[in-house]
């Protein structure tokens, strides 16, 4: 007995007190992939999936929100991370896109950049649009927000932006080659600014909705200076213009005559 007692407390010691290796986990299946939060719970791995701890997917994915995003890219703890993820929108006009329900509008608009953890441009990124245009720069809250630049329909704005628009100090390149710099708001020429002409005329003064309105200063070709009143881009009240040799020419406007 003492006998097979040792031989029982020897085998003891050779199989009981050394744990088995362990089992690999198996994979989560497609309905634990994301257990939350609720809105990445579709998302799907692009490559051969990797899966923390909590059985989140981290590694290469691909996700559809019920708004029509579409985002592919790297997740970490089930979530978008990187700094180049892609992320295609219902067409938006530089604004965030609704969060109703339903399928995406004809078009898409594409981003590369910085998301946050819910799937939204934040961060640097650039963006093409469906409806026409590029803006590189600043996000928050799906939108532009901060310091970039927007090239559309032939212009170009280089400057700060607000909820997705031209808002504070910034420069305005137009189509027909004339270039305004200064305050902007709510996307166009809003404030104290000064336009330079593709002629040369250099207009500094104030501007409202994207016209010259209000007292301007302009210097014309060959040295000659007018400073007077502006209504909704045309000079309306009195107004000076100035010689190079000194002479002044006082005149009212009404309507630019």
């Amino acid at each position: 007995d003492d006998e097979q007692g040792e031989e029982e407390e020897g085998e003891a010691e050779a199989t009981g007190d050394v744990p088995a290796a362990a089992a690999p986990a198996a994979a989560p299946s497609a309905d634990e992939l994301v257990p939350v939060p609720d809105h990445l719970a579709n998302a799907a791995p692009t490559e051969p999936p990797m899966y923390d701890h909590a059985g989140l997917l981290t590694g290469h994915g691909e996700i559809t929100w019920p708004d029509g995003r579409v985002y592919r890219g790297p997740f970490r703890a089930g979530r978008p991370v990187g700094s180049e993820c892609e992320l295609e929108m219902p067409p938006t006009s530089a604004r965030r896109p609704s969060r109703a329900a339903g399928g995406p509008r004809p078009g898409r608009d594409a981003y590369l950049g910085e998301l946050s953890w819910d799937g939204w441009p934040e961060g640097r990124g650039t963006c093409t649009f469906a409806a026409g245009g590029v803006y590189e720069g600043a996000w928050a809250g799906g939108r532009p927000q901060g310091e970039g630049v927007l090239r559309r329909a032939g212009e170009e704005y280089t400057g700060a932006f607000a909820s997705g628009q031209p808002e504070g100090h910034g420069r305005l390149v137009r189509v027909d080659g004339s270039v305004y710099t200064g305050a902007f708001r709510r996307g166009a020429p809003d404030g104290e600014g000064e336009l330079v002409e593709v002629d040369g005329r250099r207009h500094a003064g104030t501007f409202r909705r994207g016209e010259k309105h209000g007292r301007g200063r302009v210097a014309l070709g060959g040295g000659a200076v007018f400073v007077g009143w502006y209504c909704r881009g045309k000079r309306d009240g009195r107004g000076v213009t100035t010689s190079p040799g000194g002479e002044r020419l006082e005149a009212r406007y009404v309507d630019d005559e």
